[in-house]
């Protein structure tokens, strides 16, 4: 899976024979980090009625949330999957990163500092990176486990036999609520997407208890009103990898400059 990457970290060269009034003959600091805008929550609502066949809405693949992950977890966040089926299932499936560490600032000369204080400074900030993208790598590999077997889950749900009936209400209710959870666990500062794929069609006829959402939502469905669809700002997508990439640019990952 990807990570999180810091701009590469140079080396400080020639700090042999430099004094307190010398300027050293070069230094070669990081000047680049890169960190998230926040954690990425983003809820999933698959329809697996027989009535997608028919409306030709396209469904989806578990390889088709690698992206989210690959995001997700350079991020922190969370991604949770519901299915749309007959009656509601016992919760979402799940899977939860942590925040990398975040980035540290790079430090700038003070007018009284000596070159050779500012030095040791910088070689401090260098280590601090380096520990830092470590830490990065050691959370990526953990999670290695944890994404190979929530992907196998998630396929094994896939390749069920379409439903009956269609509880979509209950499903989007339970993502609504799902996205409401994540803004308070992250503290307001979660980055909440909802990507809904489905043709629209509720046949069990509960009530829809949320007229608009916190999160972005995002339908992937062609065949519906706009109207029916939700209130508020919602997009429409023609397939599941389209409403993805919009996730991913929105939470892109922006370097950013120390100078």
């Amino acid at each position: 899976m990807g990570m999180i990457r810091s701009a590469t970290l140079s080396t400080v060269l020639l700090l042999s024979s430099i004094s307190s009034c010398e300027r050293p003959k070069e230094v070669v600091d990081p000047t680049f980090t890169a960190d998230c805008a926040g954690p990425v929550s983003v809820t999933e609502v698959i329809d697996q009625s027989g009535s997608m066949e028919t409306s030709s809405t396209a469904s989806v693949e578990s390889k088709d949330l690698l992206p989210l992950l690959d995001r997700i977890q350079q991020c922190g966040g969370e991604l949770n999957v519901l299915f749309v089926r007959e009656a509601p299932e016992r919760g979402a499936t799940r899977i939860e990163f942590s925040e990398p560490p975040s980035s540290v600032p790079r430090p700038k000369q003070q007018e009284d500092e000596t070159d050779y204080d500012f030095t040791d400074r910088i070689l401090k900030y260098k280590s601090e990176m380096m520990a830092r993208e470590k830490q990065i790598e050691e959370m990526a590999r953990k999670g290695k486990g944890s994404i190979k077997d929530f992907v196998n889950t998630i396929d094994k749900k896939l390749r069920r036999k379409e439903a009956a009936e269609t509880d979509l209400f209950s499903a989007l209710n339970s993502s609504e609520i799902l996205s409401r959870t994540a803004k308070v666990r992250w503290k307001g500062r979660a980055q909440l997407y909802t990507i809904v794929v489905s043709d629209g069609l509720d046949t069990r006829g509960r009530s829809r208890l949320f007229d608009n959402s916190v999160s972005n939502l995002f339908w992937v469905n062609t065949t519906s009103k706009k109207s029916d669809l939700g209130s508020g700002d919602v997009r429409r997508f023609e397939n599941h990898p389209a409403a993805v990439n919009e996730v991913l640019q929105r939470t892109e990952i922006k370097e950013r400059s120390g100078k």
